[in-house]
């Protein structure tokens, strides 16, 4: 009998976790958490100068296409990679290993916070966590290699293209900092990322009935108007990376209006 009350003061009222064992819980998805963090981030530390390496192929993809523009390769400018200070490079990298770490443990992060939450969830919102946490996670990933991949070496060309009058392509050197390249190469494919995640947060709106896809199609007008205003806030002033980046974020927005349709047709059906 005293074995009993004693199990149960330890399980809590009910079976429910006492305030002490959350604290545990907490403490240990957090250790995992860290522990995941720390061990990509030594690996990308370990792995740095082949991530370098990966992380410069928008600048060597903007520097062949602005060599294309010139009919003699001794007249078109090479843009390169420089230093400015000593400890500008292992800073850099050490940013640069921070950041891959964080994308990298993201999945084992999630999991860890799904475990500690999920015991306060009812089961409509344990469905809605199932499917939109592994979509969000995907279309990010999807949305940061389109930003990588064709996005940024066209921004970096563009900057690069501008720097120079066409009259006298050698005025000024085309020396750009390291630190400031990759900062900009991590803002543009987040930012890229980011924007994948519209019709993701669409649907969800539309799932806990606080927007209607209906209201998304009376305000289309008004939402392409902000979509092109953004992508010209966001991208260099020029009509190609406007246009990739607003074309894509249009198909975006009537894909998540396709999802709202959907949440509220099985909402209702």
């Amino acid at each position: 009998m005293a074995d009993n009350i004693n199990n149960s003061e330890k399980s809590g009222v009910g079976g429910r976790m006492t305030f002490t064992q959350h604290l545990y819980e907490l403490r240990k998805r957090i250790l995992i958490s860290l522990g995941a963090l720390f061990t990509f981030f030594l690996i990308s530390m370990f792995y740095q100068n082949e991530l370098v390496e990966f992380l410069c192929m928008p600048h060597e993809k903007a520097a062949e296409l602005l060599k294309a523009d010139y009919k003699s390769d001794e007249l078109a400018p090479r843009p390169h990679l420089i230093s400015f200070k000593y400890g500008s490079p292992f800073i850099s990298y050490m940013k640069m290993a921070f950041l891959i770490s964080i994308f990298l443990s993201s999945p084992i992060i999630a999991i860890q916070i799904w475990k500690f939450i999920s015991a306060g969830l009812y089961s409509n919102e344990k469905s809605i966590v199932y499917y939109f946490v592994p979509a969000s996670f995907i279309l990010f990933v999807s949305g940061c290699v389109i930003g990588y991949l064709i996005l940024t070496p066209y921004c970096l060309y563009f900057l690069a293209k501008y720097t120079n009058p066409s009259s006298n392509p050698a005025l000024i050197s085309l020396d750009y900092s390291i630190s400031e390249y990759l900062d900009l190469i991590i803002l543009l494919t987040v930012i890229a990322g980011g924007v994948f995640q519209i019709p993701l947060v669409m649907a969800l709106l539309s799932k806990i009935n606080l927007i209607n896809y209906k209201t998304y199609l009376k305000g289309w007008r008004f939402a392409i108007v902000i979509i092109w205003i953004v992508s010209a806030v966001i991208t260099p002033p020029d009509v190609v990376s406007q246009i990739m980046f607003g074309i894509p974020m249009t198909i975006l927005y009537f894909i998540g209006v396709l999802l709202a349709w959907m949440m509220t047709k099985n909402s209702t059906g």
